[in-house]
């Protein structure tokens, strides 16, 4: 931590505490009426299940909503997030092993697990790989499994080569097998041929982030439990992530949106999130909020819209992936002050947003 932010401990934490009192008390939704501003196109929202996959439902969503986009809207297409989800299996397997167990086997993931996953395993349909979807495994129960055979492998080199095999085998038994090729509008694709299809082969993401303990306009690390690959972030003034974010929207880019949904004042059930604090939020505060667990990186959703209520307050609109849940059937309102405080980052089309980021 800098000397700076050190030497403004005890005021952040009296600033941050007056402010995030609210949250661990019981909350009064307001009655809120949304108008939809710029909303675009995605496909039927998706249920997760019991699992800590959200990560792989909203860049999924994100690739098929560019993909839409790209055909001029006459083309569309359901990408199967499970798929993904496997293949990550197999990939922290890996990373679990090169470190000689020195790194933890998570339970998620983050934007650029999946496109890493997808640039490697490429891609099917939903329909190609649906099992999983029919008859959920028991994710908790598989991850422990997974950890027992990295743990073997590791603790005996010699049988390294064995657990693959018992991992690829207990995957197949969990979650299906996966298809080496698979029949699509009459023509056949690999896995590989058919990611060939989606305008994110050719594309370069980033993840946007913003913390003043970090140097802005460059690369940083964060310490977030998902992120085994220890990908950087590129840091940004909070005032410019949010433009950025907002002129994303309004010239035709979605994101990817990393945050945290635990307050008490985001509710599906109501169908927004907002932060009853009066005071506008700032970059100390919310980087007190990250240092001290207050702000988790608990889910991501994709952000496909802005609207705004009736006071003229700002809102993103996100697609989740717990099904047609709330009153805006799985979709959500969040206030523009509940991004600016919970936000961990975005992933987003980098060329969409090099002007952007020039601009602001």
């Amino acid at each position: 931590m800098s000397p700076r932010i050190t030497n403004q401990f005890l005021c952040l934490l009296l600033l941050l505490l007056s402010s995030c009192q609210f949250f661990r008390k019981p909350i009064d939704f307001p009655a809120y009426n949304f108008t939809v501003d710029t909303l675009y196109f995605a496909t039927p929202v998706k249920h997760q299940g019991k699992s800590s996959n959200c990560w792989a439902y909203a860049a999924a969503s994100l690739l098929e909503t560019e993909y839409w986009t790209a055909n001029d809207g006459t083309d569309t297409l359901n990408l199967s997030p499970e798929y993904i989800v496997r293949s990550s299996y197999q990939a922290k397997f890996d990373h679990y092993c090169h470190a000689g167990g020195k790194e933890e086997i998570c339970t998620g993931g983050l934007g650029h697990t999946f496109i890493q996953t997808f640039r490697k395993a490429g891609i099917v349909p939903w329909q190609a790989y649906d099992s999983c979807y029919r008859h959920r495994p028991a994710y908790s129960k598989l991850l422990k499994n997974i950890r027992h055979l990295a743990r073997e492998a590791v603790s005996q080199p010699e049988q390294e080569a064995s657990c693959k095999l018992d991992l690829s085998a207990l995957l197949d038994q969990q979650m299906g097998s996966l298809p080496d090729s698979f029949l699509y509008d009459g023509k056949r694709f690999t896995p590989q041929t058919f990611a060939q299809l989606l305008p994110a082969v050719r594309r370069e993401y980033i993840e946007l982030t913003s913390f003043a303990n970090q140097p802005y306009h460059a690369y940083c690390s964060l310490d977030l439990r998902d992120n085994w690959e220890h990908a950087a972030f590129y840091n940004l003034p909070l005032n410019q992530l949010m433009n950025v974010m907002t002129s994303a929207l309004q010239h035709g880019t979605t994101f990817v949106w990393d945050g945290d949904v635990s307050e008490r004042s985001f509710s599906i059930n109501k169908g927004f999130a907002f932060c009853p604090s009066e005071m506008r939020v700032s970059e100390q505060t919310r980087l007190f909020a990250f240092l001290s667990g207050e702000t988790r990186d608990d889910h991501m959703m994709h952000i496909i819209g802005l609207a705004h209520n009736q006071f003229g307050e700002r809102f993103f609109i996100a697609k989740n992936s717990v099904g047609n849940a709330g009153p805006y059937h799985g979709y959500l309102y969040l206030s523009e002050e509940y991004v600016r405080l919970k936000t961990i980052s975005i992933l987003i089309d980098k060329h969409a947003i090099t002007k952007l980021l020039k601009q602001n």
